[in-house]
């Protein structure tokens, strides 16, 4: 089998800690697709939820230990 491990989607969603401009909008799960490679487990994307969000300002990561 081959696996395909390629960027990401943090793009898609409204507040990410990826730098503005960052290419991460899936674009390696939509070739993949469009190309009838066979996708699985879609549904699991890793993020970290100890962000900050302030507004006009860039998000970014807080210590896990927050948690």
């Amino acid at each position: 089998g081959t696996v395909l491990a390629s960027g990401g989607l943090a793009g898609i969603y409204e507040h990410s800690t990826n730098p503005a401009g960052f290419n991460a909008l899936g674009s390696s799960t939509a070739l993949a697709s469009r190309a009838d490679a066979h996708t699985s487990d879609l549904e699991y994307v890793q993020f970290h939820p100890t962000a900050l969000h302030i507004p006009n300002e860039s998000c970014f990561l807080l210590t896990e230990a927050l948690r």
